[in-house]
């Protein structure tokens, strides 16, 4: 037996070795190519409202969130997060249906539960109550990077921005608006009206630092003490401030009983910045919810992506859109010039209907 007869068996054992080697290798990698892998997971963000979703400001934040992320919401609050790169989750704490201390911390525990829980990778929070409950006494010094808005005027008295913490705060263009409705009073006494909250004390508090002024201000917690401030604002104030009262204890949340009170009892120029309040009052210079959610919304994307929340400033709010209500004006025997109709969203003449 020659050399070569001994070589050939051994040649050919040692090429199916390495044929096969080969071929495993590559199957391997076809198989966990087709496994999830840990990269490939989405991030999570978590939104945490300070009220519920039957206000209206809240529906436009939360809007602005889930466009921004494109994510969709039905009627049921379930979330389809299919075409996101992301997955999200929401939790309102209701801290305007359920004001009481025992509520809040109730609700204050649930979402630090579901924080411990499901670790998101970073929180967004919208207005004051979630900020002052929630992110101060427990989230401060967290790795988790947090992003706010709606809090009103200013975020440095919860000690915002901080290495984990920036937002968009919410300023209303109320100076300008009040300087619209004095073409219209009698004299520039202001009154303010809206519910007992933590959000109405501080945002009246900072009217009267922005207008330089002091303000009447009303504070009621139900809807009929509601009505009664209010006819006593017309006696002692020329131009009142109307808010969304949505605190009041008794509201069952139909705007009707608000709208048809103010349309039957209004006797001096009223202003309000929100949308939902134009068809009761004469003029709203209103703020537009979605600016906050999307701006809340990108700059958690920004974050996710790398950058730091110390690096990123906090912003405030730059649109509005002003509404005259037609019906109010010819009730209260107001002409509006042309320039600032042209300019405005106009609420139709209900006197006529």
């Amino acid at each position: 037996m020659n050399s070569s007869t001994v070589r050939k068996p051994v040649f050919l054992f040692i090429l199916t070795i390495i044929l096969f080697t080969g071929c495993s290798e590559k199957e391997e990698a076809r198989v966990n190519e087709s496994l999830p892998s840990a990269s490939s997971a989405k991030e999570k963000i978590l939104y945490i409202d300070s009220y519920n979703l039957d206000f209206p400001w809240v529906q436009g934040i939360t809007r602005g969130i889930l466009d921004t992320l494109e994510i969709s919401m039905d009627s049921e609050e379930n979330l389809d997060n299919s075409r996101s790169s992301y997955e999200m989750k929401i939790y309102h704490m209701k801290t305007k249906r359920n004001p009481s201390e025992e509520a809040i911390h109730g609700a204050v525990k649930e979402v630090l539960a579901l924080i411990d829980q499901w670790n998101p990778d970073a929180i967004i929070i919208s207005d004051d109550n979630a900020a002052k409950y929630l992110v101060v006494p427990h989230l401060m010094d967290s790795e988790i990077p947090i992003v706010f808005c709606g809090i009103n005027w200013d975020a440095s008295v919860y000690g915002f921005p901080t290495e984990n913490i920036t937002g968009m705060v919410e300023i209303n263009l109320i100076d300008s608006m009040v300087e619209e409705l004095k073409k219209y009073s009698k004299g520039d006494r202001i009154g303010y009206i809206r519910d007992n909250t933590i959000t109405s004390r501080k945002e009246s508090e900072n009217y009267e630092k922005l207008l330089g002024t002091a303000i009447v201000k009303r504070f009621p917690t139900t809807i009929s003490q509601w009505k009664e401030d209010f006819l006593t604002l017309q006696e002692e104030t020329d131009i009142i401030l109307v808010g969304y009262p949505n605190a009041l204890e008794d509201w069952d949340g139909s705007t009707d009983v608000y709208q048809d009170f103010l349309r039957e009892k209004t006797e001096v120029p009223t202003g309000s910045w929100d949308l939902w309040t134009s068809s009761w009052v004469l003029m709203s210079f209103a703020l537009v919810a979605e600016e906050q959610g999307e701006y809340a919304a990108s700059t958690a994307l920004r974050i996710l992506n790398g950058e730091s929340p110390g690096n990123i400033p906090v912003v405030r709010n730059k649109i509005s859109m002003v509404y005259l209500n037609m019906g109010m004006a010819k009730k209260l025997g107001i002409i509006f010039p042309m320039e600032l109709i042209e300019r405005s969203h106009l609420i139709g003449d209900w006197l006529d209907e």
